[in-house]
């Protein structure tokens, strides 16, 4: 009965320290598989990007204009 509560006690302590940077969800995750937070070496693509004039863009059109400026930007990028 000691060893148990006192590994739920560890348990508990680690979700604790967990959620302080990931959503309680994915500390979850992260400590059902304690693998998910050792590298991993992938191939990967990453794409950089600057929207010239976006400061005095964002700051005369609407939020979801704005939204939709970024839309049509990435889509045309990625496409």
């Amino acid at each position: 009965g000691l060893a148990r509560r006192e590994a739920e006690a560890e348990a508990g302590r680690r979700r604790a320290q967990l959620e302080q940077f990931f959503s309680p969800r994915l500390a979850q995750q992260l400590q059902g598989n304690a693998l998910l937070l050792q590298g991993q070496e992938r191939v990967i693509t990453v794409l950089f990007s600057d929207i010239r004039n976006f400061s005095w863009l964002s700051k005369r059109l609407t939020p979801r204009d704005t939204c939709q400026l970024v839309s049509d930007v990435m889509e045309a990028l990625t496409g």
